[in-house]
């Protein structure tokens, strides 16, 4: 995908916030303008971009509803610096180093700076280190998108709903306090506070303070 037209996607915040929300299942327009707070035609808008830019797909279940949800894995990587400005994308099916592979460490790159030509000898090193870096970065999230699939489907077994599912989706990624959770889940602070006392009484979830939940063990 073109890195400008990635960036100019994902500069508005209700893309950014449907996003948000189909990292943790598929939605369909009705459930995204409600949880959002946005019209279900600017949805629908805002879908359609994504779907062409192909960051997200979208599925029909047995009533033709349509479900949306994340295409694929796409590493973005923005440097600014006082000398540069580069945008770089990657996907999974990008060919890269392991994690174990990478064996470049900055540390071992000789800064050679005596003549210009030393300077760039030095730069085209540090910068064959960071596309292996980046590699390494593109399989560690291949792997976190494993875990997180098999953890999905533990939660698919144990929830009873698409709250729950997604309370439980969310918990996953962190302790999180119960502002974090509403902002992040787009809950109304009620209906929040009755479905924790709920997973809580259940033995699913547990505080680890006052305010914060974590998945019980």
């Amino acid at each position: 995908m073109d890195e400008a037209a990635l960036l100019d996607i994902l500069g508005n915040e209700n893309r950014r916030n449907i996003l948000k929300l189909l990292s943790l299942r598929p939605f369909y327009v009705t459930e995204i303008s409600e949880r959002l707070h946005v019209a279900p035609k600017a949805v629908i808008s805002h879908l359609s971009m994504l779907e062409r830019a192909g960051i997200i797909k979208f599925f029909v279940d047995q009533r033709r509803r349509k479900y949306f949800h994340i295409a694929d894995n796409v590493l973005l990587e923005i440097q600014i610096s006082p000398f540069s400005y580069d945008v770089e994308t990657a996907n999974p099916g990008q060919k890269g180093p392991s994690v174990t592979e990478f064996s470049t460490p900055t540390g071992e790159i000789q800064l050679k700076t005596r003549s210009l030509a030393d300077v760039a000898e030095t730069l085209d090193s540090l910068r064959r280190a960071n596309r292996e870096l980046m590699g390494a970065q593109r399989r560690v999230q291949e792997l976190m998108n494993e875990v997180m699939e098999r953890g999905a489907r533990k939660i698919d077994g144990i929830s009873h709903d698409f709250i729950e599912y997604d309370i439980l989706s969310l918990l996953l990624t962190g302790p999180k306090t119960v502002r974090q959770l509403s902002a992040g889940l787009a809950i109304p602070g009620q209906v929040l506070s009755e479905r924790l006392l709920d997973l809580e009484k259940r033995g699913k979830i547990t505080r680890t303070d006052a305010k914060t939940y974590w998945l019980a063990r």
